[in-house]
């Protein structure tokens, strides 16, 4: 079964694509676009083949009834150089376009090997398409965020002095898989004190101290999709410095958020934020995006970024809006949110409290 209702028509506009590309097939290999368009759960396993007259998916006699079951289109089962062999017989000998970002220089030199025709690289066949959600993407997509915000909310209370951020954790792991998340959607972040100031810096063994900020970047992962939330909070009093941090970042997300609806350029929601960063004087603290979409992939487009000049937003996209502030030897504070662009402006995704220090 697809994950969406509109995977027969982006086959179908990526075959109207071929005679501009000037091939004969293109050769799908992300696993995120083979899920896509065919409904097949282990993308990772598989690979597909688009020409004008259809689809072909290949993968393993491991997924026989999986594959079956799952795939909007036809399924050949052979161990990968086989699927190759019978993939040259569809392309009879013609150019064929492949995901370049997919595909590795081994995986390239082989393609090469077996089907002995000119390859050309291509990004974005698909990808424009995921852009904008389903209403079947966004149940996935808020069932996620309905998960994570319940784990954390079981989780946030038992923030104290001397807990591990390991055993936080994997706490937060186990509550969203037992609320029904298929998975955690990403390595989550319990980020205390000092190790605040990395924005990825996972969890370790770490005693959480009074005193402290901590930095908790999580999601769940329902049906594919997927979800993602930041919130930091202070154990105990915290300095003057670090509440000041708290603030600006919180701030900034707001006033952010009070200018982000469909229209606005990417370039500029991020100006929101990042403008206001600068002027409180953390702006060289303040090293990434201030959001990116959300989906099947837990970073897709759109970027929210200084570097998405000719990127607008539009009503169906799935993004994060999350500011943050990085000081070495001191600490860090990200607020994340995840939201839907609207005509008119955006919905909540995320619910989970948050205030101002």
């Amino acid at each position: 079964m697809n994950l969406t209702t509109q995977a027969p028509f982006v086959l179908e506009q990526v075959q109207r694509k071929l005679p501009e590309l000037q091939v004969a097939a293109v050769w799908i290999a992300s696993p995120a676009n083979i899920r896509y368009l065919t409904g097949f759960t282990d993308g990772a396993d598989a690979k597909l083949l688009v020409t004008p007259q259809g689809a072909t998916l290949y993968t393993d006699l491991r997924y026989d009834v999986q594959a079956r079951q799952q795939s909007g289109v036809p399924v050949h089962l052979a161990r990968p150089r086989d699927a190759l062999e019978h993939a040259r017989g569809l392309i009879a000998g013609r150019p064929v376009a492949f995901e370049s970002e997919f595909v590795s220089y081994d995986k390239y030199s082989e393609l090469l090997s077996v089907w002995q025709v000119p390859l050309h690289p291509v990004k974005g066949l698909v990808e424009p398409f995921r852009l904008l959600k389903t209403e079947g993407e966004l149940e996935l997509l808020r069932r996620s965020a309905r998960i994570a915000d319940e784990a954390l909310a079981q989780v946030a209370v038992t923030l104290q002095a001397g807990r591990r951020e390991a055993e936080v954790a994997l706490e937060l792991e186990v509550t969203m898989r037992r609320l029904g998340a298929d998975d955690k959607a990403f390595g989550i972040t319990v980020a205390s004190g000092v190790r605040g100031a990395m924005p990825h810096g996972g969890a370790t063994d770490k005693r959480i101290q009074g005193g402290e900020l901590v930095t908790i970047d999580m999601g769940a992962r329902c049906g594919g999709y997927h979800s993602d939330i930041t919130r930091t909070y202070a154990v105990g009093e915290v300095s003057g410095e670090l509440r000041t941090i708290y603030n600006t970042v919180y701030d900034a997300q707001e006033r952010a958020l009070n200018f982000i609806k469909a229209g606005v350029r990417c370039v500029d929601a991020d100006a929101q934020a990042r403008n206001w960063i600068v002027e409180a004087g953390y702006g060289d603290y303040f090293g990434h995006s201030l959001g990116h979409g959300v989906g099947l992939n837990i970073h897709e487009e759109p970027a929210l970024s200084r570097w998405a000049q000719d990127q607008r937003l539009e009503a169906g996209m799935v993004v994060t809006v999350e500011p943050g502030i990085y000081v070495p030897d001191l600490g860090g504070v990200r607020i994340e949110d995840l939201i839907l662009i609207t005509d008119t402006g955006f919905e909540f995704l995320s619910h989970a409290p948050k205030a101002r220090l």
